[in-house]
C-alpha cells in the first residue's frame, strides 16, 4: 500500500514537471534535422511532451509530428544547381532563401492542423522552439500565441543578421559571417568587404525579407488577441536563448552574450562496429581508406562529368581503398579500389582506425564529425558556410582546401599525398581535444539550457542592454556625432578667437606704423 502511494506521488511529481514543447522546424533540409532530432529526442527522454511541425518526418520518432506536404519544395530544389552556387553573390543566396522561406511559410501556416492550433483552445505549450535561419522568422509568433518563451535552434554558425536579432556582438573588423571567405585576421580590403557585406545583408534582411515574413504572419496568424501583439522584429529580439551548432574548435571565436549557447555535434554518439559490407572493405584495405562524401544536399553523381572523371582517374592511382558516397547504381570506369555506397554510417566510418582522410564539401556536420574523430580533411567548398568552414580547417592546420574550379588529377593526388603527413593528423587530434573539452556533453548542455528557460519562464535576465538600443545607439553614432560636434565647435571657436586676436594685433601694429610715419613727417 505504501509503495503504491509513493509510486503515485512520484508519477504526479514527474507529470507536474513535464512540459509541453512546440517545435516549428519545417525547413525541408535533412542536414538541419540531423541537428534538431537528437535535441527533440533528448527532451522526450527527460519526460517532456514534444510536438514538431516538420516537412522532414522521422520514421521512429518518440515525439508527436505534424507533417507538412513537401512536394513543392522538391520542385523548387530541382531547379537549383548546387555545383554552380559557388559563383553566386550573397544577395542571390538571400533571394533563394527568401523563396524557400515564403514557400515554407505558406505551406506550413495554412496547414489545417496548424490553423486549428492557432484558432482553438485545444493546445497549450510551455515553450516554443524555432529556427529562424533560412528566412523563417514568422514562426517566432507562436511564442506570443501561447504566451511561451522562445528558443532559437541554429543548425549552423551565426550570421550578422542572427547576431543582431540576439543583440550579440558582430564586429566587422574580425567577425566572420557564414558567407565570408576570409579568416578572422583580415587586411584592410577584407575588412572593407566584410563591412559592406555586414551592413548590406542586415539592411536586406531587415527591410526587404522581414516584411515578407510579417506579411505571412498578418495573413495566417489572426488568433484571439493578435491585434495587440508586438511587431515581428520586437518578438525576434525578445527571443530567450539561441542554441548554436558551433564551437571554437570548428569556427573562429567571437564575443557572445550569456544567451548564446554552443552545443556542437549533438548528433555524434559513441562509435559502433561497421556493418559487414563496410567492415570487410576496411579490413581488406592494406594501406588504409579514404572516404569521399559531399553531404546530404549534394550528390556526387550530379557533378559535372569532367570533374567526375578527374576523381575517377585520381582514385585509380591511389594505394588506398576509396569509399565514395555515390547516388546511382554504377560509376563509369570504376577502379577496383573504389566502393560505391548510397548511404553509410558516417560517424562510425570516421571513427575507424584505418581511415586516412575525409574528402568533403565542408558542411558543418561533416566538419564536426571529422573533428570529433580527429580525421584530417580535404575540403572542396561549394556554397554558403562551406567556404568559412574550410578556411578555418586550413588555418587550423588539420586540412587542405581544393578549389572546385581548378581541380585536376594532379591536384587531387597532391592533396592525398599531403594530407597523410603526420602534421595534419596531429593537428586534427589537437582540434578534437579542444572540441571535447567541455563542462557538459553538447546534447546535455542544450537540454540543460532549454529546461533552464522553462524553469525561469524565459531568460530576459541573460539579455544585454543592446536589445533596447537602436542601430545608431549601438554603434555609438550619436555619441560620435556629439563628440565630433563639440570638438569641431571648440576648434571653430579657437579659430575664431585666433583670427580676432590676429586681427587686433595686426590692427594695433598698423596704427603704430601710421603714427610712426606721421612723426617722421
Amino acid at each position: 500500500m505504501i509503495r503504491t502511494v509513493l509510486s503515485l506521488l512520484l508519477l504526479s511529481v514527474l507529470e507536474s514537471q513535464a512540459a509541453q514543447i512546440l517545435a516549428i522546424l519545417p525547413v525541408p533540409l535533412i542536414s538541419h534535422h540531423l541537428y534538431f532530432r537528437p535535441i527533440l529526442r533528448g527532451l522526450v527522454d527527460k519526460g517532456h511532451n514534444v510536438t514538431v511541425i516538420t516537412m522532414t518526418p522521422e520514421d521512429d520518432a518518440n515525439y508527436n509530428q505534424i507533417i507538412i506536404e513537401r512536394k513543392g519544395f522538391d520542385e523548387l530544389k530541382s531547379h537549383v544547381d548546387f555545383f554552380e552556387m559557388r559563383k553566386y553573390y550573397w544577395f542571390v543566396y538571400a533571394n533563394m532563401l527568401s523563396t524557400l522561406g515564403e514557400f515554407s511559410g505558406h505551406v506550413t501556416l495554412q496547414h489545417p492542423e496548424v490553423q486549428r492550433m492557432l484558432h482553438t483552445g485545444d493546445y497549450h505549450f510551455d515553450l516554443v522552439l524555432v529556427e529562424t535561419t533560412f528566412v523563417q522568422e514568422a514562426y517566432v509568433v507562436f511564442g506570443h500565441k501561447f504566451g511561451a518563451p522562445v528558443i532559437e535552434l541554429q543548425s549552423m554558425c551565426t550570421s550578422f543578421w542572427s547576431n543582431q536579432l540576439m543583440s550579440n556582438s558582430y564586429p566587422f573588423s574580425y567577425f566572420v559571417d557564414y558567407r565570408t571567405r576570409s579568416d578572422n585576421k583580415m587586411d584592410f580590403i577584407e575588412r572593407l568587404k566584410n563591412t559592406i557585406l555586414g551592413i548590406s545583408s542586415i539592411i536586406v534582411f531587415r527591410y526587404i525579407l522581414l516584411p515578407k515574413q510579417q506579411a505571412l504572419v498578418n495573413q495566417y496568424m489572426r488568433y484571439d488577441g493578435w491585434e495587440g501583439r508586438p511587431s515581428l522584429i520586437d518578438q525576434l529580439t525578445n527571443t530567450s536563448l539561441a542554441i548554436v551548432n558551433t564551437h571554437v574548435a570548428l569556427h573562429y571565436p567571437q564575443p557572445n552574450n550569456p544567451n548564446i549557447i554552443y552545443a556542437p555535434g549533438v548528433q555524434i554518439r559513441a562509435p559502433k562496429e561497421l556493418p559487414q559490407g563496410f567492415k570487410s572493405f576496411f579490413d581488406n584495405a592494406k594501406e588504409g581508406v579514404v572516404y569521399f562524401s559531399l553531404g546530404t544536399n549534394l550528390n556526387s553523381s550530379m557533378m559535372p562529368e569532367p570533374v567526375q572523371q578527374i576523381f575517377i582517374s585520381a582514385f585509380a592511382k591511389l594505394p588506398y581503398n576509396v569509399l565514395w558516397k555515390w547516388e546511382t547504381e554504377k560509376l563509369p570506369n570504376q577502379s577496383k579500389n573504389v566502393k560505391l555506397t548510397k548511404w553509410c554510417p558516417q560517424t562510425d566510418v570516421l571513427a575507424h582506425s584505418k581511415l586516412k582522410a575525409f574528402i568533403t564539401q565542408g558542411g558543418v556536420h561533416s566538419i564536426t564529425e571529422a573533428v570529433s574523430r580527429a580525421v584530417p580533411l580535404v575540403v572542396i567548398p561549394l556554397f554558403l558556410d562551406q567556404f568559412k568552414n574550410s578556411k578555418h580547417v586550413e588555418t587550423s592546420g588539420f586540412g587542405i582546401v581544393l578549389n572546385f574550379d581548378n581541380i585536376t588529377v594532379d591536384s587531387v593526388l597532391w592533396a592525398m599525398n599531403e594530407i597523410i603527413k603526420p602534421s595534419y593528423k596531429e593537428a586534427a587530434k589537437r582540434q578534437s581535444a579542444i572540441l571535447h573539452d567541455n563542462p557538459l556533453p553538447p546534447l546535455d548542455n542544450a537540454i540543460f539550457w532549454i529546461e533552464y528557460v522553462m524553469r525561469h519562464k524565459g531568460a530576459e535576465h541573460l539579455r544585454t542592454g543592446a536589445a533596447e538600443l537602436s542601430w545608431y545607439q549601438y554603434f555609438l553614432i550619436d555619441v560620435i556625432v556629439f563628440v565630433t560636434t563639440i570638438i569641431l565647435s571648440v576648434l571653430a571657436l579657437l579659430l575664431f578667437l585666433f583670427k580676432e586676436i590676429l586681427k587686433c594685433l595686426c590692427g594695433r601694429k598698423t596704427r603704430q606704423n601710421i603714427k610712426a610715419s606721421k612723426k617722421k613727417k
